[in-house]
């Protein structure tokens, strides 16, 4: 198991070792609670996507040996991993001109002088 693990840290880009030693660290700073809820809810997450993977190779028909099988999920966490990337960079792409066109917008309303903007009531108020 160790060396597996040091295959894949030797696997990551300096970014990706960076990224995991700044998480690590976090971690072992973590108040000893909030590290159990921590590895609860990867615990969770993990045991989420084995039964996922479970599903998938049952729907492909599929009939593996374990070697296959752990082939198969490390290939399945890798291609969702890309395919959450590219979803988490198209929604970030989107957010930008949503978020220029909301500054300008109260920019514009909040430039108005006083005496020209009427307060809105509340809903409930009469």
């Amino acid at each position: 198991m160790r060396d597996q693990a040091k295959k894949e840290f030797e696997k990551m880009s300096p970014e990706q070792r960076q990224k995991f030693w700044g998480n690590f660290k976090t971690w072992l700073d973590m108040p000893g609670e909030q590290r159990e809820r921590f590895t609860k809810m990867h615990s969770d997450r993990m045991q989420r996507a084995g039964e996922e993977i479970q599903e998938v190779i049952k729907r492909s028909g599929l009939e593996l040996n374990e070697t296959q099988k752990r082939d198969f999920t490390l290939r399945y966490f890798e291609e969702r991993k890309l395919i959450e990337e590219r979803l988490r960079k198209e929604m970030e792409d989107r957010r930008w001109p949503l978020l220029a066109a909301m500054e300008e917008h109260l920019k514009a309303e909040f430039s108005k002088p006083l005496s020209a903007v009427k307060p809105e009531k509340p809903a409930d108020a009469k």
